[in-house]
């Protein structure tokens, strides 16, 4: 159960919008009204969370971002996976249909170029890996983000458009897929595949400022990446807590783990700078073969089928090829030959959960990976 909580303002003092009371209390004798109205006035001048917490709860504050208090991790990530939903519902189902490679069949043949990129590198089956090479615990949690995500759309229908709603329900593979996707063709290997944003002004940046230098005397880290506010690239701001975890930060929407955050003890950061990570490589034709150590080699090939909504609301289906080389899966859009994609840091699961891993550490040498 998934309590939700307006507040004007989350600080020390609070004020509730609202107090519900039992029809019947107020047919009782005056004594009794004004104690109801004493306990009105003692919840605004207490902490709330002084309160004891009988199902998990969801705290708005004015600028729109949740509070979340949960009695276990599981029911946190349930939460989280409700509150993105609710902030950015009609999103992340947009996104979400484009890292499955789907869009074209929900919006039409604008999304076509889009599905092909998805499914030429294989990531429905990749994300489908992962998700069942996730640790157990881990796995526990992706589940419990998308089910908070899917309990949010079935209980508010209204507040989804009605062309996102064939989008649903989602799936785990649907935000690993949407990981693959955001990482993959964005950041580390969105040069080669000429998917990275050529923003004019460009610049991002993290320092930290020890504390003797502060004036506080206390230490301070500055996260600033600089990413426009749109698409894939928006931030979801939250802050989470459950025993043993009080952990405030931002992720990008559809991811279940704060990317940047910090607890009482310690923060971290990204900025966003590309890296040398993957690679393009030319093939020298011959025929159907390409050469490999002076020898022809067979390309690989593989045939799929998207589905592109028409006009007039028919579903086509289009059945296109692709191949792979040695090298990996290969991309070739806008040339004339297959060009092989080779990304290094393609090799597992685990990055999509590291930000839950480091919200949970007090000292320096727990964070930092054995």
């Amino acid at each position: 159960m998934v309590a939700v909580l307006d507040l004007v303002r989350f600080e020390k003092v609070q004020l509730i919008l609202g107090l519900i009371l039992i029809p019947s209390l107020m047919k009782q004798a005056h004594g009794l009204r004004y104690c109801c109205i004493g306990l009105f006035l003692l919840l605004h001048c207490i902490n709330y969370r002084l309160l004891p917490a009988q199902s998990t709860e969801i705290v708005w504050d004015t600028w729109g971002v949740p509070h979340i208090y949960a009695n276990n991790n599981t029911e946190l990530f349930h939460a989280f996976g409700w509150a993105q939903m609710q902030n950015h519902g009609n999103l992340i189902l947009e996104l979400f249909a484009k890292s499955r490679g789907e869009a074209a069949a929900h919006w039409g043949e604008a999304y076509l170029e889009n599905d092909q990129l998805v499914h030429t590198l294989r990531f429905p089956e990749l994300a489908q890996q992962w998700v069942e090479r996730q640790e157990p615990e881990m796995k526990t949690y992706l589940e419990a983000f998308v089910q908070g995500m899917n309990a949010y759309a079935r209980s508010h229908p209204t507040r989804l458009l009605a062309k996102n709603q064939t989008v649903l329900p989602l799936s785990p593979r649907d935000v690993m897929a949407h990981y693959l996707f955001v990482v993959y063709t964005r950041f580390v290997g969105g040069q080669e595949l000429g998917q990275a944003a050529q923003w004019q002004e460009r610049g991002s940046n993290t320092y930290a400022i020890g504390p003797s230098r502060s004036a506080s005397g206390k230490a301070m880290l500055v996260q600033n990446p600089h990413l426009p506010w749109t698409d894939e690239f928006t931030w979801m701001e939250a802050h989470l807590n459950a025993p043993g975890l009080n952990l405030y930060g931002a992720t990008l929407v559809g991811f279940p783990t704060i990317g940047i955050g910090f607890n009482e003890h310690l923060g971290w950061s990204h900025t966003n700078n590309t890296i040398d990570n993957a690679d393009l490589y030319e093939l020298t034709l011959e025929g159907e073969n390409y050469r490999w150590e002076g020898k022809p080699k067979a390309l690989e090939s593989s045939e799929f089928t998207l589905k592109v909504k028409q006009e007039d609301g028919t579903m086509e289906n289009r059945t296109l090829t692709r191949y792979a080389s040695v090298h990996d899966q290969c991309y070739a859009k806008a040339m004339k030959k297959p060009w092989p994609f080779a990304c290094l840091a393609m090799t597992g699961p685990r990055p999509l959960f590291n930000g839950g891993k480091w919200a949970m550490p007090a000292t320096w040498k727990s964070f930092r990976p054995p």
